[in-house]
C-alpha cells in the first residue's frame, strides 16, 4: 500500500491493566472525547447515542467539561477527566488538589461513573523540565487529596505517556527508556501506579515514523487504528479500510490473546476520536465514529440486530462493518447505570459554561488580591452592559470560579449583588443558587446556606432540587444529619421530587445516624415507588448501612439482588460487605468475600485489610489478625491507623493490656499518628481497667496532638464511669459534653441508658430512654440491646422478653448481644430452666452459636454457679477455636475460687499470663475472695496489696472482701485498719462493709459494739437493710436472749429515726419463728 497514511493521527490509547485470562476486568472499548470544535452535538446527544448505539463503555475527557461529566450521569459509562498540563505545578500543592477534587470531582461523584484522572498529556515529550520534574509529585498530591476525600480507591490517578519515552523499539523486545527519564522520572512514577494499583497508559504513534513507507503490512497485524477520511491522494484513507483495520483491531484486544510478553490479557483500549474537531490546527483529525452528529432521535434495530440510525441526512454515523463490529465483536454484558436515565432533572445545568471575554476580564480583576469591596460594583458592571448576552452564564462560572479560588465570602458578595441589584435577579438561574448553597457548605457556613434559601423563597425565587441537594449535602457533610433530614422532609412536602442524587445522600445520612433498618428500607421502597432505581452507589451505600447492626445477612441480599440488577461490584462493594462482616465477627465469611473479590480482579488494599482484620479481632481470633497485618506488608501495604487501632482495641477487649500497648508503641515507632479513634481506645482500656489517672492523660493528649474529642470520646468517658458506678462522675461528662457542643445522638442516649444502669439508677436510665424517643430519636438494635442490658441487671426476665417481643414486631432484628441480655435477665432472676433452654438451642444449632453467646454462658453459668455447665461451655469455646477473653477467664477463675478449687484456679492463671492477659480488678477480686474464705486468709490482704503496685485503684468489692477475710477469722484489728484504708482511698464504706462489722460483733456476743456500729453507719448516712437487723436479731435468738432481741426492735425508732413500723413488724415476727 503506497504511502501508508501521511500524517495519519494513530487512533489508539492502550491502558495496560492485568485481565484475567481470557477477558475480564481489562475488558471493554473506550472512545477519546475531544470538544476543540464548534459543530459538535449537546453531550446529553452523545451520551444516550454511546449508551444505547455501540459497545462503547469507556470515555476520555481531555479536560474535567462539567456539561460533559453531568450528561453521562447515569449511564454507566466510565468516565476518565483530565488535568492539563499547565495545571501541572499547581497541582503540586494539596490545597489546590483538593480545590480540584471539589469542583471537578465531587459535584459528580454519585451519578457519573468516574474512573480515573490523567494528570496531563505527553508531559515527557514537551522538554518543558517544570512539568517533567512535577509530573510525579502532581499525582502524587492528587492521590491524597482523592485519598481525603475517601475516594482513592474508586478513582485513580495516571498520565499518558508517547512512544517518545523509548530509546529503541525495533524490534519491540529491545525497548528501553531513555536516560534520564529512566530512574528519575519513570522509576518513580512506575512505583506510584503499582502502590495505587493505577494503570500505565501509553499512546502509541507507529505510522508518524512511516509516513513514506511502501510496505503493506499495517493490516497484516493490526494493532492501531485508521481513519476513515483523510487528505486528498492519500491512499488506504477510506471507510471500508478504516471499518476492516479497526475491527480487528476491536477483536484482537478483547480476545484475551494479549501480547507476546502478557499472553492471554486483555487491556482497556481508547480510541481516537470520537468527532472530527474542526477547530484542530491539523490538517487530519478524522474520527473514528460520528462522521455526523448523533441523531436527536433514537437508533433501531433491523433483523441482523445491527443498529440503524436514521436522521435526515440518513448517513450512519460509522461505516456498516465497523457498526457490526462495534455491536459484535465484544461479548454483550448488562451495562450499569448510576442514575435515573428518565429523571426530568436530567441535563439541569449544575457546574459554570465557558467564561466570555468579558467575564475573564471580570473573573481576573475579582481575583486581584488588591481588589477593595467597594469596587465589586464596578468590577461587575460589564456583566450588566445591554450587549453582554451571556450574563446569566458568566455570573455562574464566577460564582463557580471564586469557590474553586476559596473565596467563599467574595462569592457570596458577587450572588447577593446580581440579587439586589435592580432587575437581575432573573440571571440568577437554578445552578447559581446551587452552587453558592454548595459554596457556603464547603465553608461551613451551612446556617447561612439555609438562610439564604429561605430568604430566596420568601421572594418568590423558586427553588429546585439541586440546591435543597446542595443543603442537604452540606449538612450531612458538617455532621448535621437530623437538619440534613428535615431539610429533605421539607422538600417533599412541597411537592420538589428528589432525584437518584437526592436519595443517595440521604440515605447515607440515615446510615451515619443510625437509622433503624426497618425507616433505611422504608426510604428505599419509596424511592422505588417515585419510579427512581438504585444505583451501585445506592447499593454500597446501603451494604455499609447494614455495619451497624451486624446485619450480614441483609448485607448479603443486597449483594445479591445487586448483581441481579446488572450492577457488577466494585472495590467499594467488597470493602463495604467486609466490612460488615468484620462488625458482625464473621471472619470465615469475610474470607470468603476477599477470594471472590480477588477472583474478580480487584487486589485487596487497604481498606480491605483493615476489614479483614476487624472481623479477626472482633471474632477474638487475634493470631489471625495479626498474621493478616503480616501478609499486608509482606504484599507492600503499609499499616495505617486504622490497622493499628483495630489491633489494639481487639487486644483490650481480650484483656491483653500489654499487647494493646506494644501495637501503640510499634504505631508510634512507624510513624503512624494516632487519631482519635486511637485515643478513643485507649481511654476506654484504661478506664475498664480503673486507671483513671492514665485515663484522663490520654483524654489531655488528645489536645496536645491537635485532635479535639468527638462524640465517642464522650461517650466512652460515660461507659467507663458507668461500668464503675460513678453517677456523679456520668451527669458532670454529660454536662461538659454539651458544653462542648455536642447534641447528644442515639449513640449518646445509648451509652448513658447502659450507664446508669449500671450504677444502679434503673429509673434514671428508663428516663433517659423516655427523653430519647421525646427528642425524635428512634431506638435501633444498639437501644434495644442498652435497655434489655438494663432489664438484665434487675433480674427482669419478663420485660426483657417483651422487648425482644417488641423489637421482632419492630423488624429490628436481634443479635447475639440481644440474647446476651436475655441470658443475664434469666440468670439474675434464677430462671436457671430458662437459661439452660436457651442454651440448648444453641448446642442443637437452633440458634447460631455465635462467639460472644458462648462466652456468657460461661458467665452466666458462672454467676449461677453451675459447676458443669460452666465447664462445657468453656470447653465448647476452646473446642470451636475460640480464643477466650479476660471476661471469661475471670469467670472461671470466679467459680473456681468460690469452690475453693485452687489448683483449677492456678491452671487458668497460668493460661492467662502465658497468654499475655493482663488481670483485671475482677481477677483480683476473685482471689482475694477465694483466699478469704480459705486458711491462707491473709492472702487476700496481699493481693490487695499487688493491686495497688500495680496501680490500679481497689474497689469497695475489693476492700469489703479483705475486710470479711479479716472479720471472720475474729482479727478485728486487722479488719479496721483496712476499713481506715478503704476511706482514705475516697471509697464510702457501703452496706456490705458494715453488715461485716455488725454480723461479726453479733457472733462474738459483743452486742453493744453491733449496735454502735448500726449508729455509725445511720450517722454516716448508710442506710440498714434488712440483713443489717437479720444479724443481730438472729444472733440473740441463738444465744437464747429472747427479751434482748425484743428489746432491740422496740429500740430501733432511737437507733434509727427512719425505721419503719412495718420493718419492726418483720422483725418481730422473725423473733417468733425462730424462738417457736
Amino acid at each position: 500500500m503506497a504511502s501508508i497514511l501521511k500524517g495519519l493521527v494513530l487512533l489508539l490509547l492502550l491502558t495496560l491493566i492485568q485481565a484475567a485470562a481470557g477477558g475480564g476486568g481489562g475488558q471493554g472499548i473506550g472512545v477519546n472525547y475531544g470538544t476543540i470544535a464548534n459543530n459538535l452535538p449537546p453531550p446529553p446527544q452523545v451520551a444516550k447515542f454511546l449508551l444505547h448505539s455501540t459497545i462503547i463503555s469507556r470515555v476520555r475527557l481531555y479536560d474535567a467539561n462539567p456539561q460533559i461529566l453531568q450528561a453521562f450521569a447515569g449511564t454507566g459509562i466510565e468516565v476518565t477527566i483530565s488535568v492539563s498540563n499547565d495545571e501541572i505545578p499547581h497541582i503540586t500543592n494539596l490545597s489546590i488538589a483538593q480545590q480540584w477534587v471539589n469542583t471537578n470531582v465531587q459535584p459528580f461523584i454519585h451519578s457519573t461513573n468516574l474512573i480515573m484522572i490523567l494528570v496531563g498529556n505527553e508531559v515527557l515529550s514537551t522538554a518543558n523540565k517544570l512539568l517533567i520534574t512535577n509530573l510525579v509529585p502532581a499525582m502524587q498530591t492528587l492521590h491524597t487529596a482523592l485519598a481525603a476525600a475517601s475516594l482513592e480507591n474508586r478513582i485513580k490517578v495516571s498520565t499518558p505517556l508517547s512512544l517518545g519515552i523509548l530509546s529503541n523499539t525495533t524490534p519491540p523486545s529491545s525497548a528501553k527508556f531513555r536516560q534520564g527519564y529512566d530512574t528519575h522520572i519513570i522509576k518513580p512514577m512506575l512505583e506510584f501506579l503499582r502502590d495505587t494499583n493505577a494503570p500505565f497508559m501509553v499512546n502509541p504513534y507507529p505510522f508518524f515514523g512511516c509516513t513514506h513507507d511502501d510496505l503493506d503490512y499495517a493490516l497484516f497485524q493490526p494493532n492501531a487504528g485508521w481513519p476513515s477520511v483523510g487528505d486528498p491522494g492519500q491512499v488506504g484513507v477510506d471507510p471500508i479500510t478504516a471499518s476492516k483495520y479497526n475491527g480487528n483491531l476491536i477483536r484482537h484486544l478483547t480476545s484475551g490473546a494479549g501480547t507476546p510478553l502478557m499472553p492471554n490479557r486483555t487491556f482497556q483500549t481508547y480510541i481516537f476520536a470520537l468527532f472530527n474537531e474542526n477547530l484542530k490546527p491539523e490538517k487530519v483529525t478524522l474520527p473514528l465514529l460520528l462522521t455526523t452528529p448523533p441523531p436527536s432521535r433514537p437508533s433501531f434495530s433491523n433483523n441482523s440486530h445491527i443498529p440503524i440510525i436514521t436522521n435526515n441526512n440518513t448517513q450512519l454515523p460509522f461505516p456498516p462493518l465497523l457498526i457490526h463490529d462495534l455491536n459484535s465483536s465484544t461479548p454483550q454484558r448488562r451495562r450499569s447505570t448510576l442514575g435515573r436515565s428518565n429523571d426530568p432533572n436530567r441535563g439541569r445545568p449544575w457546574s459554570p459554561h465557558h467564561l466570555s471575554p468579558s467575564g475573564s476580564r471580570v473573573l481576573q480583576s475579582l481575583l486581584d488580591p488588591s481588589l477593595h469591596s467597594a469596587h465589586l460594583g464596578a468590577v461587575l458592571q460589564p456583566l450588566f452592559q445591554p450587549q453582554h448576552p451571556t450574563a446569566a452564564s458568566d455570573i455562574l462560572a464566577i460564582i463557580k470560579a471564586l469557590g474553586f479560588n476559596k473565596k467563599f465570602d467574595l462569592a457570596l458578595n458577587v450572588f447577593d449583588y446580581v440579587r439586589h441589584r435592580e432587575g437581575c435577579v432573573s440571571l440568577l438561574n437554578a445552578s447559581s443558587i446551587a452552587v453558592i448553597i454548595n459554596i457556603l457548605g464547603k465553608a461551613n457556613k451551612v446556617s447561612s446556606a439555609a438562610s439564604l434559601l429561605l430568604t430566596l423563597q420568601n421572594d418568590g425565587i423558586q427553588i429546585d432540587v439541586y440546591a435543597y441537594t446542595s443543603l442537604i449535602t452540606a449538612y450531612a457533610t458538617n455532621g448535621r444529619y437530623r437538619e440534613a433530614v428535615n431539610v429533605f422532609n421539607k422538600m417533599q412536602q412541597q411537592g420538589c421530587t428528589p432525584t437518584l442524587i437526592t436519595f443517595n445522600v440521604i440515605l447515607n445520612v440515615y446510615g451515619k445516624m443510625g437509622m433503624p433498618w426497618s425507616k433505611i428500607i422504608a426510604l428505599v421502597d419509596a424511592m422505588k415507588r417515585d419510579g427512581v432505581p438504585p444505583d451501585l452507589y445506592t447499593y454500597n451505600t446501603l451494604i455499609s448501612c447494614c455495619r451497624r447492626g451486624s446485619l450480614y445477612e441483609e448485607a448479603v441480599q443486597l449483594f445479591d439482588e445487586m448483581k441481579s440488577a446488572g450492577f457488577k461490584p466494585d472495590k467499594v462493594t467488597y470493602n463495604a460487605l467486609l466490612d460488615v462482616f468484620g462488625k458482625s465477627r464473621k471472619p470465615k465469611e469475610a474470607m470468603q468475600v476477599l477470594k471472590e473479590m480477588e477472583i474478580n480482579g480487584f487486589s485487596p488494599t487497604i481498606v480491605t485489610f483493615n476489614s479483614l482484620i476487624s472481623a479477626s479481632a472482633r471474632g477474638g481470633l487475634l493470631e489471625e489478625a495479626l498474621n493478616l497485618k503480616t501478609q499486608m506488608m509482606e504484599k507492600g501495604i503499609k499499616p495505617d491507623v486504622f490497622t493499628y487501632t483495630t489491633l489494639l482495641s481487639g487486644f483490650d477487649k481480650a484483656g491483653k493490656d500489654e499487647f494493646a500497648m506494644k501495637v501503640f508503641e510499634e504505631m508510634r515507632a512507624a510513624g503512624c499518628k494516632p487519631n482519635i479513634c486511637t485515643f478513643n481506645a485507649l481511654i476506654k482500656m484504661h478506664g475498664n481497667r480503673g486507671k483513671f489517672v492514665e485515663m484522663m492523660k490520654v483524654f489531655e493528649e488528645i489536645k496536645v496532638c491537635n485532635c479535639s474529642p468527638d462524640i465517642v470520646t464522650w461517650n466512652t468517658l460515660l461507659a467507663v464511669f458507668g461500668q464503675n458506678g460513678m453517677d456523679s462522675e456520668i451527669s458532670g461528662v454529660f454536662k461538659e459534653m454539651k458544653r462542648a457542643g455536642f447534641v447528644p445522638e442515639r449513640d449518646t442516649f445509648n451509652t448513658l441508658i447502659s450507664a446508669y444502669s449500671r450504677c444502679g439508677s434503673f429509673d434514671q436510665a428508663i428516663g433517659v430512654y423516655k427523653s430519647m424517643l421525646e427528642a425524635g430519636v428512634a431506638p435501633d438494635l444498639s437501644t434495644y440491646n442498652a435497655v434489655l442490658a438494663a432489664l438484665a441487671r434487675g433480674g427482669l426476665w419478663e420485660q426483657s422478653e417483651k422487648v425482644l417481643a417488641e423489637m421482632k414486631d419492630g423488624r429490628c432484628k436481634p443479635n447475639e448481644l440481644t440474647y446476651s441480655s436475655l441470658l443475664h435477665a434469666y440468670a439474675n432472676g434464677k430462671q436457671i430452666e430458662r437459661m439452660n433452654a436457651v442454651a440448648e438451642e444453641m448446642y442443637s444449632g437452633s440458634i447460631e452459636t455465635h462467639a460472644v453467646l458462648l462466652k456468657t454462658l460461661v458467665l452466666v453459668n458462672s454467676k449461677t454457679d453451675l459447676l458443669m455447665e460452666t465447664e462445657r461451655a468453656f470447653l465448647e469455646l476452646r473446642r470451636r477455636g475460640i480464643s477466650p477473653d479476660i471476661t471469661t477467664l475471670n469467670a472461671m477463675i470466679s467459680i473456681y475460687g468460690r469452690k475453693q478449687m485452687l489448683a483449677k484456679t492456678n491452671e487458668i492463671l497460668n493460661f492467662m499470663y502465658e497468654s499475655g492477659f493482663t488481670p483485671t480488678l475482677t481477677t483480683y477480686n476473685s482471689l482475694m475472695y477465694m483466699y478469704s474464705r480459705s486458711e491462707n486468709f491473709q492472702k487476700s490482704e496481699e493481693v490487695l496489696r499487688e493491686i495497688l503496685e500495680k496501680g490500679m485503684k481497689p474497689d469497695k468489692i475489693s476492700y469489703n472482701t479483705v475486710i470479711y477475710a479479716y472479720c471472720r477469722n475474729g482479727r478485728m484489728k486487722d479488719a479496721s485498719r483496712i476499713f481506715s484504708e478503704m476511706k482514705d482511698a475516697a471509697l464510702v464504706p457501703d452496706v456490705v462493709t458494715y453488715n461485716t462489722f455488725i454480723a461479726t460483733y453479733a457472733a462474738d456476743s459483743m452486742f453493744v459494739e453491733a449496735i454502735d456500729v448500726v449508729r455509725y453507719m445511720i450517722k454516716q448516712g448508710c442506710k440498714p437493710n434488712q440483713t443489717t437487723f437479720n444479724s443481730i436479731i438472729d444472733w440473740y435468738c441463738k444465744l437464747n436472749r429472747l427479751d434482748e432481741a425484743k428489746y432491740f426492735v422496740k429500740s430501733l425508732g432511737d437507733i434509727g429515726p427512719h425505721v419503719s413500723k412495718e420493718e419492726e413488724s418483720r422483725l418481730l415476727e422473725r423473733i417468733a419463728k425462730k424462738w417457736s
